[in-house]
């Protein structure tokens, strides 16, 4: 599988800011146009086609957010749907591979027929992302609509801020980053929906940080960024097991035969304890001086980048 990079590192902070937004939306954009062919005709070859796919979206979608004052509203907007479009298309199958994986992997009564019965939704769910790649991909449509908005970054941005460096305008934006992050710390004691929204928090961050690279200091940047990937990957864990405790409640209540839903209730109650015990584990890891490190981080990356 062709990789595409997730930092946009074609930038430094005398860049001129029309270099910089035209080369991040240019992988960005590269990166989606790639996957989304593969993942609507070739999954069976690989399950992670899907994965790539909907990963590259989130990536475009954040690239045309964070440079939104650079781009005209119309093509932008138009290309913000089209990606939304495609993310949307891709969550029930990618779910549902993840599922697939682990129940084919185990040899138990009733597990054979239940696998099946996902097979079949997945199936049914591919039909979703061929038809929307098939809009998208018919007639160029999403390649024109990647053009459109990469010619007119050229204009939009050379005239916005003609004299403003990178680094000056990757600083402003890292502090206004954090500002949404830092609200959405949880409590000493957090319920599900705070992680959650944190975690969406953390990813939103993280992904900031990935397009502002190129623009800030390298020692302090490193230490944010090694805080934020192990805080979403803790985040991503606790999520995953209480969106699998949820799905196995629904497929339990629905499965006809006894054992099933005993099996499927048994998972459930597997995944809970996961869920809980990794709640537990980052409550205790996640202390408030944690924060603080990751907001001396910031801090030390705006001054040093102000000196």
């Amino acid at each position: 599988m062709a990789k595409f990079a997730k930092w946009v590192t074609d930038a430094a902070p005398d860049s001129p800011m029309s270099d910089v937004v035209r080369v991040a939306l240019e992988v960005r954009l590269a990166a989606v146009q790639h996957h989304l062919p593969r993942a609507a005709f070739l999954s069976d070859e690989n399950v992670e086609y899907v994965h790539a796919a909907r990963v590259a979206t989130r990536r475009a979608s954040a690239a045309l957010a964070m440079y939104r004052a650079f781009l005209p509203d119309k093509p932008r907007k138009r290309l913000r749907a089209s990606l939304k479009e495609m993310r949307n298309s891709m969550g029930e199958a990618r779910d549902l591979d993840v599922y697939l994986e682990r129940f084919t992997e185990v040899d138990e009564p009733g597990v054979g027929a239940f696998a099946g019965q996902l097979e079949q939704q997945r199936i049914a769910a591919q039909r979703s992302v061929v038809g929307c790649a098939l809009g998208l991909l018919t007639g160029d449509r999403l390649t024109r609509q990647c053009r459109r908005v990469v010619k007119a970054s050229k204009r939009y941005a050379a005239k916005r801020l003609r004299k403003q460096s990178f680094g000056e305008w990757a600083t402003g934006q890292l502090q206004q980053a954090w500002v949404p992050f830092a609200a959405a710390v949880p409590s000493d004691d957090p319920v599900a929906t705070e992680l959650h929204d944190f975690r969406i928090a953390t990813k939103h961050f993280r992904y900031t940080l990935e397009l502002l690279r190129g623009g800030l200091p390298e020692t302090h940047r490193r230490l944010a960024c090694q805080q934020i990937k192990s805080l979403q990957a803790q985040l991503g864990e606790i999520q995953d097991h209480a969106v699998a405790a949820d799905k196995l409640a629904l497929w339990a209540a629905q499965a006809r035969k006894k054992r099933v839903r005993k099996l499927l209730a048994r998972y459930q109650q597997e995944e809970l304890e996961q869920y809980r015990g990794k709640s537990e584990a980052f409550v205790h890891w996640w202390r408030r001086d944690r924060i603080d490190e990751l907001q001396a981080a910031v801090d030390a990356v705006t001054h040093e980048q102000a000196s």
